[in-house]
């Protein structure tokens, strides 16, 4: 027994318990906690760097369309329309959720404008966009069979198929 007014070795190995106890039990529930350090973002979407690809090709096709404009504007009748499908295919690619015009739609607004690119005889900027065209709709097949998302796969078949049907037209 101990005197009134000590405490006892027993009290005091109990509190010493408790207290390595509380300790352990607080490091122990802050080890799971989630920090910036432990937990890495997660890899980037591979089907972005497809998006972000197709985006590259139609703004280099609207870019090519452009110049053959300025260099041919005779050919405005027939590059116009093919032209305006590439606004389309862009708008579809950077941002899925807009309401998607028509391509007939975008004639009407699609206009030249300056690029950095010489400007073509009417024959060489035919035979540049068509084969620009073809280039482009191979790719997008490509990455099609890549995509693992299915409605990006179904787009980018889409495109690819467009981007096919060009050349005939340009011929």
């Amino acid at each position: 027994m101990s005197a009134p007014g000590t405490t006892s070795r027993r009290s005091v190995l109990l509190g010493a318990g408790r207290g390595v106890l509380a300790v352990v039990v607080a490091g122990s529930v802050g080890a799971c906690t989630s920090t910036p350090e432990a937990n890495p973002p997660p890899p980037p979407d591979p089907d972005d760097a497809l998006r972000e690809a197709t985006a590259d090709r139609e703004r280099a096709l609207l870019g090519l369309y452009d110049a053959a404009l300025l260099a041919a504007p005779q050919l405005a009748a027939l590059l116009a329309p093919l032209r305006a499908h590439h606004e389309v295919h862009l708008a579809a690619v950077t941002d899925p959720a807009a309401a998607i015009p028509s391509p007939t739609a975008s004639v009407a607004a699609a206009s030249p404008s300056p690029s950095p690119l010489p400007p073509l005889p009417p024959g060489d900027a035919r035979a540049a966009l068509a084969e620009a065209e073809r280039t482009a709709g191979a790719a997008h097949a490509a990455d099609a069979l890549a995509a693992r998302d299915n409605s990006l796969a179904a787009l980018l078949a889409s495109l690819s198929a467009s981007e096919q049907s060009h050349p005939v037209a340009l011929a």
